[in-house]
C-alpha cells in the first residue's frame, strides 16, 4: 500500500489537537509496517511519545547509514553502540569517518579499523592526523606499504610517533626529486645525508644540481665531486656559476674546456667572472662555429676578433662571414669579403658592398656583372654607390628584355635612357610582366 507522503504532518497536526490520539497511533501503526527507516525517525523526531524501541528496531535493520547516522546523532536517549555498530558493518569509509568526528563517544579505533581495511591512502591519513587517540602506527603501516611517496612524506612530516626512517626509506624508493628535497627540509629528524647519497646513486644530475640549489645545509661539496665524476659540461658549468664559494671550481672549468663545446664554454665565459677567458676562448675558435665565433667576438670583451674572425672565414658560412664583417668592430673585412667572392653568391655579394663600409664594391660588382642576372645587376646599379653602372647597363642592354630595360632605364639616375628604349620586346608586353614576376 502507497504511504501518503503527508503522513508525518497528519500525524503532528493529530498529536498537536489531540495528543495521542488512535488516529496517531494509527498512523504510527502504518509507519511501522512499511519498515522505512526515514518515516520512524521522521516519526520520532516530530512525535514526543512514540515507540522509538520499535521505531529503532526498524532503523536498525534498515542497515540504512544516513538514518543510522541521523538517529544516533540526534534521537535523545538511543542506544547508539547499536546504531554505530551498523556504520562499522557498512565498511563505508565516508559514513565511519562521519560517524566518529560527529558523534561523542564513538569507537575510534573501531571506525578507524575499516579505514585500514579499505587501505584508502588520503582517508587513512586523514584519519590518522584528525583522531589524536587513532592507532596512528596502523595508519602509517598502510602508508608505507602503499610505496607512495607523497603520503610518506605527509605522513612523516604531520603525524607524530610515525618512524621517520621508514617512511624516508620510501620516499626514497619513490624518486620523486620534489618529495625528497621537501623530505630533507621540512622533516626535523630527517638524514640528509642519506637523502643526497640517494639522489647522488641515482646519477640523476638535475636531482643531484637541484638537491644542491634547495636543501638548506646540503653537502655542497660531495655533490659537486658527483657532478665532475659525470663529466657532463653543462653541469658543471651550473655548478661552477652557482656554487662558486663552495665546490671544486677549477674540475668544473676543466671538464667544460676538455668538452669543446662552444655553447657550454661561451656561457662558462660571459656568467662567470675570474675565469681563464683565454682557454675558453680557444675552444671556441678551435670549434670553427660560425655562430658561437660570432657571438663570442660581439659579447665578450677584450676577445681576440681577428682569431675569432679567421675561425668563422674558415667555416665557409656566407652569413657569418657577412655579419662578422658588418657588426664586429676590427674584424678583417677583406677576410670575410674573399669568403663572399670566392662563393660568388649574388645576394651577399650586394649585401656586402651595401652595408659594409669599405667593401671591395668594384669587386663585387664585377662577380654581378659576369654573372648576367638581370635582377642583381639592376639592384648592384641603383642601390651600391660607386657601382659602374655602364657594366651593369650593358648586361641589362645585351639581355634584350624589355622589361628590365624600361626599369632600368626609369628607375637610375644616369642611365642611357635612349639605348635602353631602343629595346623591343619581341613577346606581347604582358609576357614580359609575367616573365618578370617569376624573376624579381
Amino acid at each position: 500500500m502507497a504511504i501518503d507522503q503527508n503522513i508525518i504532518q497528519k500525524a503532528i497536526k493529530l498529536y498537536e489537537r489531540y495528543g495521542m490520539c488512535d488516529e496517531v497511533n494509527e498512523i504510527e501503526y502504518i509507519i511501522l509496517n512499511s519498515k522505512d527507516p526515514k518515516l520512524c525517525y521522521q516519526f520520532v523526531m516530530a512525535i514526543p511519545k512514540a515507540d522509538k524501541i520499535k521505531h529503532t528496531s526498524v532503523v536498525l535493520e534498515s542497515k540504512d547509514c544516513l538514518y543510522n547516522y541521523l538517529y544516533a546523532k540526534n534521537v535523545v536517549g538511543c542506544n547508539k553502540k547499536a546504531h554505530e555498530q551498523v556504520i562499522i558493518e557498512s565498511k563505508n569509509n565516508e559514513w565511519n569517518i562521519l560517524f566518529a568526528e560527529t558523534i561523542q563517544d564513538s569507537d575510534i579505533i573501531a571506525h578507524g579499523k575499516i579505514i585500514i581495511e579499505s587501505k584508502d591512502l588520503k582517508d587513512n591519513y586523514d584519519y590518522a592526523l584528525t583522531f589524536a587517540n587513532s592507532d596512528k602506527l596502523a595508519h602509517a603501516q598502510v602508508i608505507i606499504d602503499s610505496g607512495d611517496s607523497y603520503y610518506n612524506l605527509m605522513t612523516a612530516k604531520n603525524i607524530k610517533g610515525v618512524d621517520i626512517k621508514t617512511h624516508q626509506q620510501v620516499v626514497i624508493e619513490g624518486k620523486n626529486i620534489e618529495h625528497i628535497i621537501a623530505f630533507a627540509n621540512e622533516i626535523p629528524d630527517a638524514d640528509k645525508n642519506t637523502l643526497m647519497q640517494a639522489i647522488i646513486d641515482s646519477k640523476n644530475l638535475s636531482a643531484i644540481y637541484e638537491f644542491a640549489k634547495r636543501v638548506e645545509d646540503a653537502d655542497i661539496k660531495t655533490l659537486a665531486q658527483a657532478i665532475v665524476d659525470s663529466r657532463d659540461p653543462y653541469y658543471n658549468y651550473l655548478f661552477a656559476k652557482d656554487f662558486r664559494s663552495k665546490c671544486l671550481f677549477k674540475k668544473h672549468s676543466q671538464i667544460v674546456l676538455e668538452s669543446g663545446d662552444p655553447s657550454i664554454n661561451t656561457l662558462f665565459v660571459e656568467k662567470i667572472y675570474l675565469v681563464d677567458k683565454k682557454a675558453h676562448a680557444q675552444v671556441i675558435i678551435d670549434s670553427k662555429d660560425p655562430n658561437w665565433n660570432y657571438y663570442f667576438a660581439k659579447n665578450i670583451k677584450d676577445a681576440e676578433i681577428l682569431a675569432h674572425g679567421k675561425a668563422v672565414a674558415e667555416s665557409g658560412s656566407l652569413e657569418y662571414n657577412f655579419l662578422f664583417a658588418k657588426d664586429i668592430d676590427g674584424s678583417d673585412i677583406k677576410l670575410h669579403e674573399n669568403i663572399i667572392k670566392d662563393k660568388k653568391d649574388l645576394k651577399y655579394c650586394y649585401n656586402f658592398a651595401k652595408h659594409i663600409q669599405g667593401a671591395d664594391r668594384k669587386g663585387l660588382g664585377q662577380i654581378i656583372v659576369d654573372s648576367k642576372n638581370l635582377k642583381w645587376n639592376y639592384f648592384y646599379a641603383r642601390d651600391i654607390e660607386g657601382a659602374d653602372i655602364k657594366a651593369h647597363a650593358k648586361v641589362i642592354y645585351e639581355s634584350n628584355n624589355f622589361v628590365w630595360n624600361e626599369k632600368f632605364a626609369k628607375d637610375i639616375e644616369t642611365a642611357d635612357v635612349e639605348l635602353h628604349n631602343k629595346i623591343k620586346s619581341e613577346k606581347s608586353y604582358y609576357d614580359e610582366i609575367e616573365g618578370l614576376r617569376n624573376e624579381y
